[in-house]
């Protein structure tokens, strides 16, 4: 399951993305670009990572044309993997197997990997997971707000969307930092700050769509 629907594979430079021995370097890579984090050493760099996952600097560009692509794809997965918590009071079912869950499931997931996601979300050179988070943040509450019957005559769920995508995700940068709260409070403040047609909103419970791994594309060899 996860939520972009986009694998780290598409990185890859050359060769093939579905090969088995593809799929192991490049998972070699990312474990060791977080463990790296986890153990407080400086930045990973190419030669770091490769030395960390035992394959050669070849191997490495072949997948990734930087280090800071490796962070990019670590925390892809790590939205890619989000699982929610079976039988979760906040877990929705929803169409096509699909299942729906609130902030705080993800905001926990997110939490579990705090070194991680302060690596890649806050420098200022790591702004492409940022946006990522970002963009998928929207287009999960673009699709909340526009099944919520009672919103503001012509809104536009999109534009509204992004507006408080902005407020979220400055609320949850600050945590990751300073964890004073727990997720499920963290999620509670954000619901309190939302327009009361939304937090009135059945779609407000369960705001995320968790889609099943089949579904999502196929890797390919392309890279970005």
């Amino acid at each position: 399951m996860g939520l972009t629907g986009t694998p780290p594979a598409v990185f890859m430079r050359e060769g093939n993305a579905a090969d088995p021995r593809a799929v192991r370097t490049r998972q070699l890579l990312l474990d060791a670009f977080e463990r790296q984090l986890e153990r407080g050493e400086s930045a990973p760099t190419v030669s770091s990572l490769a030395h960390e996952a035992g394959v050669s600097r070849s191997s490495f560009y072949n997948h990734f044309s930087g280090a800071e692509n490796v962070g990019v794809a670590a925390f892809r997965e790590l939205l890619d993997e989000f699982t929610p918590s079976s039988g979760g009071a906040a877990e929705r079912p929803s169409e096509a197997g699909r299942s729906r869950v609130g902030f705080a499931e993800l905001f926990g997931h997110l939490g579990h990997h705090r070194v991680l996601c302060l690596a890649v979300l806050v420098p200022d050179t790591q702004t492409p997971a940022l946006f990522e988070l970002h963009g998928t943040l929207v287009a999960h509450l673009t699709e909340a707000i526009s099944t919520v019957e009672t919103k503001p005559t012509g809104l536009e769920a999109h534009r509204a969307a992004i507006f408080l995508v902005g407020g979220i995700l400055s609320l949850l940068l600050d945590w990751l930092q300073e964890p004073t709260e727990t997720a499920e409070e963290l999620a509670r403040t954000v619901e309190s700050m939302l327009p009361g047609w939304l937090r009135e909103s059945e779609s407000l419970d369960a705001p995320i769509l968790i889609t099943p791994a089949s579904e999502h594309p196929s890797a390919t060899a392309s890279g970005r």
